[in-house]
């Protein structure tokens, strides 16, 4: 069966190209829809696309959850927009104006906030491919569904440019001498949460591997390599790029694992299963306050998220272009997914990253310093 496609000839004139390269325009009717509201055009239009990229690992179902998020903040930000067809760079700028300006209450910390210009930056950019979906068909959008008029999306907001916050030694220390802290003050239910050894081990781990923070928590025995290089691996595909990844392990990180491994806390996780809610940040905060550790910004708390930037950090300072490649950003495509290994070059590193000394202390790699006695009456 033969689709009939109506040709017309274009006028010279109106030509923004040489006559030999534009001759004719395509007089094709855009796909029919009877949707008009937004979320209907997603699931119509949009969503089967997505489904068929997530199938084929190509995206990640967090992705998908973003989509749908933006569309119910559309949907309560903007209740007047019912139809599609009234969309326009005006409407778009008022959406982006409301969902900077709402109030959130972050019950964690039980206090009000808004939204930081990058998180409505992200919003934004989820947002724009389903708009772009509505425009009329071109060569860069053929799936285009001519429902809204082509207009100029909003630019994104500018961002606070600031220094990333990193630990330095001597805190990372003070954070794993203050471990016990993890224990809550009152009596509680138990949890793995209030065991000091685990949250040393994290704190090694996090310092010489720099997983993403739910990536560290999510390891199982499984994916320790224990035989592999001098001091063995862990190997795990990153939640966030479903990047598949193994990073070789400095002697302290073994020596923490392997202690964790005799206490057997869990037979199949190597950070027994908890949920990441209010507790965990809790439990972090008493230790950092027991460690007295801030950052330089008064409203701003140290976060565990931080030892991935200290990684990279530490390993860039000793060999440039080994950060990058130790937290995953330098790894790309079927490179990563199947041929990229540690180089000699980022064993090295690794091997001779700088530790704190309470990590070489709490390993058996350096004798504490003696401490001076009080001076008797």
């Amino acid at each position: 069966m033969t689709q009939t496609i109506t040709v017309s000839p274009v006028s010279l004139k109106t030509l923004k190209e040489p006559p030999a390269l534009q001759l004719f325009v395509i007089d094709q009717p855009p796909p029919s829809i009877q949707a008009t509201t937004l979320r209907l055009c997603y699931a119509e239009k949009i969503y089967p696309d997505l489904q068929e990229r997530l199938e084929d690992r190509k995206i990640k179902l967090s992705t998908i959850k973003i989509y749908e998020e933006v569309i119910e903040h559309w949907e309560r930000l903007m209740p007047a927009a019912t139809d599609v067809s009234t969309i326009d760079r005006n409407m778009i700028r008022t959406f982006r104006s409301k969902l900077l300006k709402e109030t959130l209450k972050r019950a964690r910390m039980g206090k009000k906030a808004h939204r930081s210009p990058a998180t409505v930056n992200k919003l934004m950019r989820h947002l724009k491919p389903l708009i772009i979906r509505l425009w009329p068909p071109d060569r860069h959008n053929p799936g285009g569904l001519a429902l809204v008029e082509y207009f100029e999306f909003p630019e994104a907001l500018s961002e606070d440019k600031h220094l990333p916050f990193t630990y330095s030694l001597k805190d990372l220390s003070r954070l794993y001498w203050n471990a016990a802290a993890c224990r809550p003050t009152t009596l509680r239910r138990y949890s793995p949460l209030h065991e000091p050894d685990l949250w040393r081990l994290a704190f090694t781990l996090g310092f010489a591997a720099g997983p993403r923070t739910w990536d560290l928590f999510g390891l199982t025995w499984d994916d320790i390599g224990w035989t592999d290089f001098r001091y063995g691996s862990i190997q795990f595909r990153a939640t966030k790029t479903q990047k598949m990844q193994r990073i070789p392990l400095s002697k302290e990180a073994r020596y923490h694992l392997d202690l964790v491994k005799e206490k057997n806390f869990d037979p199949m996780h190597v950070f027994p299963r908890f949920k990441p809610n209010k507790t965990f940040y809790q439990t972090w905060n008493r230790i950092c306050q027991a460690a007295q550790v801030t950052t330089s910004k008064s409203d701003r708390a140290p976060r565990f998220e931080d030892f991935r930037k200290t990684c990279s950090t530490a390993y860039d300072d000793l060999a440039p272009g080994v950060g990058p490649w130790i937290t995953g950003h330098e790894l790309q495509g079927v490179n990563a997914r199947n041929y990229q290994n540690p180089t000699k070059r980022v064993l090295k590193a690794v091997y001779r990253l700088k530790q704190p000394l309470a990590f070489r202390e709490g390993a058996g790699l350096r004798t504490p310093a003696p401490v001076a006695p009080f001076p008797s009456n």
